[in-house]
C-alpha cells in the first residue's frame, strides 16, 4: 500500500487521486477511487442497491401481509 495518500491511483480508472479519495465499494472491493469515479460509478451503484433493498423489503412485507389475512 502506498503510505502517501496524495500519490494514490484510482482503483477504477487508474488516474492519480487528489487528496485521500473515496471508498469504492460496491464497485470495487479495495483501494480508493477519484472524485469522478465516485460520482459517476460508486454513488449510482449505492443508490441502486438502496432501491433494490427497499423493493425487496416492500415485497417481503406484502407477502407477510397476504399470509396474515
Amino acid at each position: 500500500m502506498n503510505s502517501n495518500p496524495y500519490k494514490r491511483k484510482c482503483c477504477i480508472c487508474k488516474k492519480p487521486i487528489e487528496g485521500t479519495g473515496h471508498n469504492p465499494i460496491p464497485v470495487w472491493p479495495t483501494g480508493r477511487c477519484c472524485d469522478k469515479c465516485h460520482t459517476t460509478y460508486v454513488l449510482p451503484a449505492r443508490y441502486r442497491l438502496i432501491a433494490i433493498r427497499e423493493e425487496l423489503e416492500k415485497t417481503e412485507q406484502d407477502d407477510t401481509d397476504k399470509n396474515n389475512q
